[in-house]
């Protein structure tokens, strides 16, 4: 079971040591093409997930109440009954 978890532990590692690499390359590459950093380019961009002063945070959606929801609801329906009957179809 040791020799197991020893293992374990030296693949943890190496994917550590990999996943560091992959970092200082992607680093790298933006350094030589920051337009891929903006989404410029031909090629799909890979985004930040942090905020910058040029690229601001997305806004979170609203959570609304099961009482808004209603209320928007019966104004809808009620929009769509007005137009109905603008159009003579009741």
């Amino acid at each position: 079971m040791a020799k197991r978890l020893d293992v374990r532990e030296w693949a943890r590692m190496g994917a550590r040591q990999r996943l560091q690499q992959l970092d200082d390359e992607r680093a790298a590459i933006y350094r030589a093409f920051p337009e891929l950093r903006r989404g410029g380019g031909t090629g799909r961009a890979v985004a930040d997930t942090k905020p910058t002063a040029s690229r601001p945070a997305r806004r979170r959606r609203r959570n609304l109440s099961a009482e808004a929801r209603k209320r928007i609801s019966e104004v809808q329906k009620a929009r769509w009954a007005k137009w109905r009957k603008s159009k003579g179809k009741a």
